[in-house]
């Protein structure tokens, strides 16, 4: 199964009590006193990450190997969004292994510990071009997904250090969903207990800039809910859109999924929705005779997931006097 899993992104200043997000379009090398780095928006912050990650990383207390794929970075602006696009490389070694060809049964070669399983994983962070009197703050991230792998924590991970370090710059990522995703994740899984966070746009000043903009308006779904069969259509009866944007927060301690799951209750915490496995699938022609990726064919479907989420979704700040 290819997929994708999207979250969407933004940056505040580290440490800074009621700090703002930091729109796209800010020198972000200002924000640190000698400030290593050259970066006066957001694309050339993911540039000079992606850059600096092309030298492999490995890291023996978990015996992952990392790095970004050289020559593999690429920025579009296509009808007012853009979108930018590297890959990166992830895996794990550390043990000892027979690869067995699982058609003949034979024992092709042995691997060894020092020997990495390595795939390649395409990245898309998309935004909204800068409009006359206002800020982008906000964007979405999507994550190539290959079977149960993926790389949404190793990249969150290191982008945090990078930017902490250099920039003194915290970048925050919130798993987001649309109404079919939440739809087909509480069908797989039997719903007690929800809590989301809804981006509402203000139809004002969105037709005034051609963009999304308003506040975040909180839903809470809260208590036990008696009908669970009748729960999937409670939930989504509650949008209006087809593509209609959530994000999941973690303000606050106690906002978490509870689910009934193969006869099994799980609460599952906002910090480790990974487990939930929001997953956005994509047509098998991304791959290759081969299995390998066709870039330009996962570019293109992540082009169009990313649209959809950026066109309903909270992207900047009010509009500015």
């Amino acid at each position: 199964m290819i997929g994708v899993n999207v979250s969407s992104f933004s940056f505040k200043e580290k440490n800074k009590k009621n700090a703002k997000c930091i729109p796209f379009d800010s020198n972000f090398s200002c924000l640190k006193r000698n400030c290593p780095y050259t970066c006066n928006n957001v694309i050339e912050l993911l540039e000079t990450f992606y850059n600096l990650k092309i030298s492999p990383e490995k890291t023996d207390s978990n015996q992952k190997y990392f790095k970004t794929k050289k020559n593999s970075f690429k920025v579009e602006k296509i009808d007012g969004k853009v979108y930018v696009c590297f890959d990166v490389c992830y895996g794990s070694y550390g043990t000892n292994s027979e690869i067995t060809n699982i058609d003949t049964n034979e024992v092709e070669f042995n691997k060894k510990s020092n020997y990495a399983d390595v795939n390649s994983f395409r990245v898309m962070f998309a935004f909204s071009e800068k409009k006359a009197n206002y800020d982008i703050v906000k964007g979405v991230v999507l994550f190539q997904v290959i079977g149960h792998y993926g790389v949404k924590s190793v990249v969150n991970f290191k982008l945090k250090e990078f930017l902490s370090l250099n920039f003194n710059v915290t970048p925050l990522f919130l798993t987001v969903s649309n109404r079919e995703v939440i739809k087909q994740l509480m069908e797989k899984c039997k719903f007690k207990q929800i809590t989301l966070i809804k981006n509402e746009p203000q139809a004002a000043f969105t037709n005034i800039w051609g963009i999304n903009c308003g506040k975040e308006t909180k839903t809470y779904l809260l208590g036990t809910i008696k009908e669970k069969e009748k729960f999937v259509d409670i939930v989504t009866n509650l949008v209006t859109s087809k593509n209609q944007v959530y994000e999941i927060i973690g303000d606050y301690d106690d906002v978490s999924f509870t689910v009934e799951n193969n006869g099994r209750t799980k609460t599952i915490s906002v910090n480790n929705l990974d487990s939930i496995n929001l997953v956005e699938t994509l047509p098998d022609d991304v791959l290759d005779n081969e299995g390998k990726t066709i870039t330009s064919k996962i570019d293109n479907y992540m082009r169009e997931i990313a649209k959809g989420y950026l066109n309903e979704m909270v992207e900047g700040v009010d509009v500015l006097v």
